[in-house]
Order: C-alpha cells, then structure tokens, then sequence
C-alpha cells in the first residue's frame, strides 16, 4: 500500500473530484435516515451509490463525510466497484471492502475514507451500505475521489518488508472476535462451512468460473476467492502463493484476475516437526492453502505453518487456509497424522499470537447450534499480516 503523506523529492500532481452520493440511484432513500430520495420499496440496506469516474492507474482514495451523524448502532460496509471501459461490460466487481461501525464513524466526526490501487481501462464507484438494525439520521453526505495523475506502478521486486499495494488500506479494530452472526460469502470472515452458503449468488458465480462439476463442492475454492475478492487482493499485478498441490482450476480463475501464482508444496520431514518453508519465498501480496495442515504430523505444526506462513506476504498481505475442524469449544481435535481435526480452543490460542504480533485476523464465526452435536466440517482462517 502507498501512503500519500509521505514526503517526496517529485509530487505527482493531484486531482480531487466530489462525486454525488446518490447519483447512481437518485431516487432511492437512504438507509441514514433524511438522505436519499423518496423511493423506500428498493434495498433497505442502501446508503449511497457514486457514479462511475475514470481515474489514472495508480493510488486512489474516496473521502466521506457525513454530516451531523446521530445514530446508536448499525454498520457501514463500504465497497469500491470497479466496471470495465468495455461498452459490453455489465457487471462491476468489487475491488476494496470494510466495514466500519456507525457510531466509530459518529466518534470520528463522520469522516472516513478507503483506497484502491487503480488500473487501465476501469471506472470506480463507491457503494456504501448499512447492516443491522440502524437509527441513523444525517443532515447530508459529501464524497470526495482524490487522484493521482500519474503513478509509476512498477515497483520492481519486492523484499519481506514491502507493504502490498493491494487491498484494504484500513480495517478498523472490531468490538469482539467472535460474531453470533450467521456466516455468508457476501461478507466473509473467519467462518464454518454451512449448507446455506452454497445457495448463494456468490458460490454459483464463482463455481461456474472454477467450471466445477455437478454435485461438487467448491466451497474452500469459493471461500478463499471470496476474501480475496472482497478484500481487494485480486487486482491485476498482485501476486499470490499457494502452499499445497497445483490448483489449475484456482491459478486460472485468479489468474484471469490479472494476479500470478507460484506454487509451493508442503513436505513434511521424515524426522517430523513443522514444515519449513522456503527463505526466497517473500514478497506476495496473498497466499492460501486447502486441506495443507490436516495432513501435518500434529495440530502444533499446523498452527506453527499458519502462523509462519506469514514471512511469505508483505506487510498488509493477506493469507486464506481452509482445513478441517469442529464447532464445540467442549470437544478435541485428535493428533492423528492424515486426519487432524481443529478446534476452537486451536483458533483462539492461534489468533492471541497473531493479535500479539501485530497481525489482524477476522472475526470468527462458528454457526453453532446449541441442540446439534457438531461434526467435523470445514472452516475458513483469514489473516492480514501486521507490520512490527
């Protein structure tokens, strides 16, 4: 990620734009209430819709303020769209995402910005949304697209302490790590597989492009494409590590992103002990793994790979595993080599060593049900590395 203040020899030169909150759709309200227009029947949820703006490659930051915020609960989820200058284009994708809870907003003064490093031959939006119950009431919304003329975006190779300059620039801290909330693809945390999940838009679009077969389930795909996407990691010229077997049907779907993809199996050693991982293997913007640490002599080393795996992102990179595990906080993973089984008390010991050194991981949801014994099922780990 770039950081605009910083000082130096040559500015490039500056184009602020505003942009009109609700010019995509003027005439729908508002879920802040006394903004918008007078068409309440459309998506409870909407707060505002920018019109798509040309902009140069490079590092672009949309700026909002809202005016005299009063509210108590509800979050806004904030979603830079991105839509080819194609004229056959029809659907954006959504490059950047966060959420940010109302009254964080309130506390600020109303003012909270996003970034996204911009590409040739894309026009960007902003989409703001509100979920869960909301008071919020507004006087008014201003928005503000700051971009850079011209940006040199090739920054050659990269060392271990590069920062990515890809993806969300900002998460704000959450009040909680655990979430009662069901998990979905439309806004992917730390989650459990659940039945529901494969009925989503979001599952069936990324299954018709990974061209999977009838009754295949392509739920730890589809669920690692997902955070990328949603955290904006699938943008041309990032460059992704995947820790395990060669994938195909994942390197093409992310390669067709503009991304490229190295592959790096994980061997475990005759002599046991937790994999080790490569020292050239630095400087990519994301990494994943599916199934990798169920096959690892024990639980320690799989949380050991999770952890350790982060030295191959740079700073703000984010790093997807999906694995085995099972939503009881009462019952063990049993240490047998080929079938290992995590828990939530593996997860929560993992994400205080992570929150310890500085990474941010996103919060976990488990679905659990308090009248089903839980079976071994499939859960999703979402990392973003820290900087020390």
């Amino acid at each position: 990620m770039e950081d605009d203040t910083q000082i130096a020899p040559f500015a490039s030169p500056r184009r602020a734009v505003e942009l009109h909150p609700f010019d995509f759709f003027p005439n729908r309200q508002s879920a802040i209430g006394g903004l918008g227009g007078e068409d309440d029947r459309s998506d409870p949820t909407y707060a505002f819709h920018t019109r798509y703006e040309p902009v140069s490659p490079g590092h672009v930051t949309f700026s909002v303020r809202i005016d005299d915020l009063a509210v108590t609960g509800g979050t806004m989820v904030l979603r830079v769209l991105a839509m080819a200058t194609d004229e056959h284009a029809i659907e954006p994708s959504i490059v950047n995402t966060a959420q940010i809870p109302l009254r964080t907003i309130a506390e600020r003064g109303g003012e909270f910005s996003i970034g996204v490093e911009a590409v040739d031959g894309m026009l960007y939006a902003l989409l703001g949304l509100v979920v869960d119950e909301t008071d919020a009431t507004a006087s008014g919304i201003a928005i503000t697209l700051d971009r850079l003329d011209h940006v040199d975006t090739d920054v050659g190779g990269m060392t271990e302490d590069s920062e990515t300059r890809f993806g969300a620039p900002e998460v704000l801290p959450i009040a909680q790590l655990l979430t009662s909330a069901a998990p979905t693809l439309a806004l992917p945390v730390s989650q459990v597989r659940t039945p529901e999940q494969l009925d989503e838009p979001h599952y069936a679009r990324w299954a018709t492009a990974l061209r999977v077969r009838r009754g295949e389930d392509a739920w730890p795909r589809v669920y690692v494409l997902r955070v990328l996407e949603t955290y904006g990691l699938l943008q041309r010229g990032a460059r992704g590590l995947l820790l395990g077997g060669a994938d195909e049907a994942m390197a093409s779907a992310i390669n067709a992103k503009g991304c490229t993809v190295a592959v790096q199996d994980v061997v475990v050693s005759a002599e046991g002990g937790p994999p080790a991982i490569p020292e050239d293997l630095r400087g990519f913007d994301f990494l994943w793994s599916q199934g990798v640490c169920d096959r690892l002599s024990s639980i320690s080393d799989g949380l050991h790979l999770l952890e350790h795996s982060l030295a191959c992102l740079n700073v703000g990179g984010v790093a997807v595993h999906v694995f085995r595990f099972v939503a009881s906080a009462d019952v063990d993973g049993a240490d047998v080599p080929g079938a290992l089984v995590y828990t939530r008390a593996h997860l929560e010991r993992l994400a205080f060593q992570l929150i310890t050194g500085n990474h941010e991981i996103a919060q976990f949801s488990y679905a659990l049900s308090t009248d089903v014994v839980p079976r071994p099922t499939l859960f999703g780990l979402a990392i973003r590395k820290g900087s020390f």
